[in-house]
């Protein structure tokens, strides 16, 4: 359980910093009246979930680690609770059409996302 935990709190101290300066990267860059950094965070989240699980599977890496990687990792890295909270802000700003364009952008774009990188990670794995 220890082992579990602290396995758990490397990976989303890891991905929560990496998120960080990804998204503080992205949103001083682009504008600011749209979540650039969110999108673009959640977005290559969903790619590299995807190719990890496609990679790794369930299969090839110990209950522990997938705990590390896809829990605390990608759980720290992602930062849903911050697209919702965004997405509240632009309505009650009424900024709707921005709202609207950030949740298709984010749930659409990112579902394909995951094929996308489930489906490279495999095909890297098959052709070993």
């Amino acid at each position: 359980m220890i082992l579990n935990l602290t396995l758990l709190a490397l990976g989303g101290g890891f991905g929560s910093v990496l998120r960080y300066i990804i998204y503080t990267a992205t949103h001083e860059t682009f504008t600011h009246h749209f979540p650039w950094g969110t999108v673009t965070v959640n977005l290559l989240g969903s790619f590299f979930i995807g190719l990890a699980w496609g990679i790794l599977g369930e299969n090839n890496l110990s209950k522990p680690w997938r705990l590390m990687l896809f829990t605390g990792f990608f759980g720290g890295f992602t930062t849903f609770s911050a697209f919702a909270l965004e997405n509240v802000n632009l309505f009650s700003e009424g900024k709707t059409s921005l709202a609207i364009w950030n949740i298709l952008a984010s749930n659409i774009i990112g579902i394909l996302l995951v094929f996308i990188g489930l489906y490279l990670g495999r095909l890297l794995i098959t052709s070993r």
